[in-house]
């Protein structure tokens, strides 16, 4: 039995609905009497509402959704970084390259039996052959070298830098493998190595430590770039005119940044005799042991104290000052004085990455060592230079400035200096 039409079963309900009063009585109302005249009313409520409700074959309304192509960034392909920590006599070498998971897990076995193979010669490591696929970067300030390394998704950077060896091997490992780990988004580790595994190199010569092999998963980002936290960079507040921090007197004003044109402003500090085995600069309170090998410096208006180091032939200098300026704006300015031009962002963005942090005098400090685009070069100069925050905005300079062999030679010597430095509080 097909369905009524709408019209059908609109029509038998308004019969249901009239039915019980369609036509007055003798009386003249309505059949249904308990109705009364507010029936009508009732009667077109009803009429009303029966409008008001929508057919049942009706088209049910089509709404319609945006949904997302883009993936969230949470869901995005993870970074993943291998990184290989090799120790020399002197040196630590430091391999590394970050990329997309899926590029770096294209390249892996080349990287790991390349780095398997690395040979060392006189500290340096040796490249007389290198995978198919890959090439020599361009050299850059603050890189050994630079390999790029093809792969079908994107072209990779396996980075190699040195540091001057400092401390206990293990600690050096940790610090630097906890550094890298924040640069992937991931927080300290305290186990040994923070993570970091054991890699068989063939070369035997490892200075009797074992390489330290690295393989992290996560987001690239900034991270910190050494173990200790300097002033935010740019936030350095106005010095006071007249007195300095901690007792020393402040620097002339037009010294903005370390290494300032000298001013009259400062009196000279007294020197240690040459050769003396130690220092007091008692009219600003900084004091120090001075190793025997060096030589009294020469003194200007802006510096707190000053050494001659290395051979007379090839010597470096040593100076101590105060002054502001940012922690970037500083090491910016060193690296522009070694090339002799003003350094790209991604060069000092490498220097950063690659300070120590240490200890002088109670307080937290970052180490750099700067050299040009050749520190085989016998010519070449370098920069060893430690920054101490002061309070106030300001900080202590130990800065060292020569040929690059010899502040590879005095790199020991500077290290006992700077823990013997003793500042007033």
């Amino acid at each position: 039995m097909p369905f009524p039409s709408s019209d059908h079963r609109s029509n038998r309900f308004l019969s249901l609905i009239r039915s019980p009063w369609h036509s007055p009585d003798a009386t003249g109302s309505f059949g249904c009497g308990t109705f009364g005249r507010g029936s009508v009313v009732w009667g077109i409520v009803g009429v009303v509402l029966l409008a008001l409700t929508p057919a049942c074959d009706s088209p049910t309304p089509i709404r319609q959704y945006s949904i997302r192509t883009d993936v969230p960034s949470a869901l995005a392909g993870d970074d993943r970084m291998l990184g290989l920590i090799a120790p020399q006599a002197q040196e630590a070498w430091f391999f590394k390259v970050t990329g997309p998971s899926d590029a770096i897990r294209f390249a892996e076995p080349a990287i790991r039996e390349f780095l398997t193979s690395i040979r060392f010669q006189d500290g340096t490591p040796q490249f007389d052959e290198i995978p198919s696929g890959w090439s020599f970067g361009t050299e850059r300030p603050m890189r050994f070298k630079t390999l790029l390394i093809d792969t079908p998704s994107r072209e990779l950077e396996l980075a190699i830098s040195q540091l001057p060896r400092s401390g206990d091997w293990d600690e050096q490992i940790s610090m630097n493998v906890n550094r890298w780990r924040g640069q992937m988004g991931m927080s300290d580790s305290d186990d040994r190595w923070a993570g970091a595994e054991p890699f068989e190199l063939a070369d035997a010569s490892l200075a009797g430590e074992p390489a330290a092999w690295v393989d992290l998963t996560g987001k690239l980002g900034p991270g910190p770039t050494a173990m200790s936290s300097p002033p935010p960079m740019g936030s350095t507040p106005p010095r006071p005119p007249f007195a300095g921090p901690n007792g020393f007197p402040a620097p002339p004003p037009s010294d903005i940044a370390a290494g300032g044109s000298p001013s009259p402003a400062v009196p000279k500090a007294d020197m240690p005799p040459a050769g003396s085995p130690a220092g007091d600069d008692s009219s600003r309170g900084l004091k120090y042991d001075v190793p025997p090998e060096w030589r009294a410096g020469k003194m200007s208006m802006m510096r707190m104290a000053a050494f001659e180091l290395g051979p007379a032939d090839r010597s470096a200098e040593l100076t101590i000052i105060q002054a502001g300026g940012d922690l970037r704006g500083n090491v910016d300015r060193w690296i522009g004085q070694l090339l002799g031009s003003a350094p790209e962002a991604e060069t000092v963005d490498e220097a950063m990455e690659a300070a120590v942090g240490l200890t002088v005098g109670d307080r937290d400090a970052q180490r750099f060592y700067l050299h040009g685009s050749d520190p085989e070069d016998a010519d070449a100069q370098a920069i060893d230079a430690t920054i101490v925050p002061l309070e106030n905005g300001m900080s202590l300079f130990v800065k060292a400035t020569g040929p690059a062999e010899t502040l590879r030679e005095e790199r020991e010597r500077i290290g006992q200096f700077l823990n013997s430095l003793r500042i007033p509080e």
